[in-house]
């Protein structure tokens, strides 16, 4: 199952990436992603999710919609401490407890 709007916004906030930065890491347009994220195109390209989605997949775990905590993110393990190396700072985001609570951890 392809990922929704809401799952690719959470994915970027769980990652602490912004719209240029994926765009230039997918190619695809931040018009384009940003107007799948406010769901203004009705039904988009098959190949710009599986772009998009690709590119996530690498940082999280999608979480089916149709599980008993709806759907959502998880991040692998190891991505934030990554990202904190990378940017040499605390990430200014943080999980939901629900979300980890849900996780196991």
């Amino acid at each position: 199952m392809p990922i929704n709007p809401d799952q690719s916004r959470m994915a970027r906030a769980a990652i602490d990436i912004g719209l240029i930065e994926i765009s230039r890491l997918t190619g695809l347009s931040p018009t384009t992603i940003s107007q799948f994220e406010q769901r203004v195109v009705a039904t988009p390209r098959p190949a710009t999710l599986a772009i998009l989605e690709g590119l996530l997949e690498e940082f999280v775990i999608f979480v089916d919609p149709t599980d008993e905590h709806g759907g959502g993110v998880l991040l692998k393990p190891g991505v934030r401490e990554a990202a904190e190396r990378f940017r040499g700072r605390k990430t200014r985001r943080r999980i939901p407890r629900e979300v980890v609570r849900a996780a196991g951890g």
